[in-house]
């Protein structure tokens, strides 16, 4: 058994709610992208992915869902932005949503 300080215990647990409240940083901390050579590299937002976001979590505050359509361009990274949106309301609210709620929105998308 590994005994643990304290305050690494506090410092994990503040880490681990920054990370569920923060989408951009979860993506660019935990989740990876190939670009365009081929190379595994953090997901970093562009603008339009940023822009997208902040529509979205507008939305979000002001009617307690989120519903939108893109038209989006090409290679405007918005459906991996969308991937990760999805990804991360899967793994790290999965306590916090019902069982039919999280299938409904992670099984389907």
């Amino acid at each position: 058994m590994t005994n643990h300080h304290p305050h690494q215990a506090t410092q994990a647990k503040q880490r681990l709610q920054h990370l569920r409240q923060n989408l951009q940083a979860y993506s660019a901390h935990l989740l990876k992208i190939a670009d365009k050579q081929g190379i595994t590299t953090p997901f970093l937002w562009n603008r339009a992915q940023q822009y997208v976001h902040e529509r979205l979590e507008e939305q979000l505050a002001n009617t307690g869902k989120v519903r939108a359509l893109i038209l989006k361009g090409r290679q405007q990274g918005i459906s991996t932005y969308t991937a990760a949106r999805f990804y991360h309301r899967c793994t790290m609210h999965h306590g916090k949503l019902k069982r039919k709620e999280i299938n409904k929105q992670c099984v389907a998308q």
